[in-house]
């Protein structure tokens, strides 16, 4: 072999095949920018950087016919060597994140790993092989300060094994809310030593990995999926319902990526409440009417239309019994459902509102009971 690299038809070989050689890969990756740009790129930089580097290294060992120890000849093989390197790990890469799940959005973990691992086993070929390290000796005086390393990088190994337990357990993932001390954040970036997150303010926040893995995890919501959050109001007495209502309307408006609540919005001639079911809500019309109705032996008779900033409470509804009503929207309505208990407790808190709910109810219970008897009001 040595003999044939001494024999004159190698410079011809070098300095012709080089740029035949660049010519056909840059052909190959002009061919295939559409259908595979992928491929198409590692070409490219094949033409541009590894040929190159590998031409000047044939180039000092063939044609200067250095020595395989001299400066310039390990330089050039070093880079040739590394620009290999460069060029595998993306392929690596391109192959795990088209073998990787297309649920799981951060994959960084394994990356990083691949990156290391064969950054390693490369690096050990390249040291021992050109530059004729003893890497017997090297891993020899690593396991001496092997002990004094460890507890250096204690807390960084900490957040590493606490990443693998995280990432790997599939505990949460990219757009999941979590609970991070008592308030609801976003996660929005995860690697392999730390989580961030974003609050509901807008604020940015890196947590480390080892702490998320000490407390107990609560997840408040999936990405992608609907959820929802109770926010308590202590308001005054002396605020207008209409006020209030207003209010909570356009805070609600405000919220960013606010789903509409489900049942909600009625099309006119649906059915909120069916007289003889459970009526745990009480009705505050937004915007639209409401009529209420009441079955008798001959049919239905209505009863009432409830214009927008109304509030329809029943008696039966606040002591947990069962509608003597039927409630269906007598055009597009928007409402607020109240829970019944929520009433319960501010009539509790307050005489002002226990008087003007009591007498909406007994208004209610005096224009309901001459038709359960049979009589009919006309208006």
């Amino acid at each position: 072999m040595r003999d044939l690299m001494h024999l004159p038809v190698w410079p011809f070989i070098s300095i012709l095949g080089y740029p035949a050689l660049t010519i056909v890969v840059l052909e190959l990756a002009r061919r295939l920018a559409l259908r595979a740009p992928f491929v198409s790129g590692i070409l490219r930089q094949v033409a541009y950087v590894l040929l190159p580097t590998g031409g000047i290294w044939l180039i000092l060992r063939v044609l200067a016919e250095l020595p395989a120890d001299d400066w310039a000849v390990r330089t050039a093989e070093t880079a040739f060597a590394l620009t290999g390197l460069y060029l595998l790990l993306r392929v690596a890469q391109a192959l795990l994140m088209s073998l990787v799940d297309e649920q799981m959005r951060a994959p960084k973990l394994l990356l990083d790993i691949l990156r290391i691992g064969l950054s390693l086993v490369w690096g050990s070929v390249v040291v021992s092989r050109i530059w004729n390290v003893n890497l017997g000796s090297l891993l020899a005086a690593m396991g001496v300060g092997s002990i004094a390393l460890a507890f250096a990088l204690q807390e960084f190994l900490g957040n590493l094994l606490s990443g693998l337990g995280l990432l790997s357990a599939h505990k949460f993932s990219i757009g999941d809310w979590i609970m991070l001390d008592g308030k609801a954040a976003e996660v929005v970036e995860m690697d392999w030593r730390t989580v961030t997150l974003v609050t509901a303010g807008g604020n940015r926040v890196v947590v480390a990995n080892s702490t998320l893995a000490k407390g107990n995890l609560t997840i408040a919501a999936r990405a992608r999926e609907k959820a929802s959050a109770t926010v308590p109001l202590a308001l005054g007495v002396d605020i207008p319902p209409e006020q209030v209502r207003d209010a909570v309307i356009e805070a609600g408006r405000a919220m960013p990526n606010l789903a509409e609540p489900e049942g909600a919005r009625y099309r006119r001639g649906d059915l909120l409440l069916t007289a003889g079911a459970p009526a745990p809500d009480s009705f505050l019309v937004v915007a639209g009417r409401l009529a209420v109705t009441v079955p008798t032996g001959k049919g239905e008779i209505r009863l009432e239309l409830v214009p927008p900033g109304q509030l329809m409470v029943l008696q039966e509804m606040l002591a947990g019994g069962s509608s003597p009503v039927r409630v269906v929207a007598d055009l597009d309505t928007d409402v607020l459902a109240i829970p019944a208990q929520a009433l319960v407790d501010a009539m509790d808190r307050s005489r002002v509102v226990a008087r003007d709910i009591s007498a909406v109810t007994e208004a209610w219970l005096q224009a309901i009971l001459p038709l359960n008897r049979g009589l009919r009001v006309v208006a």
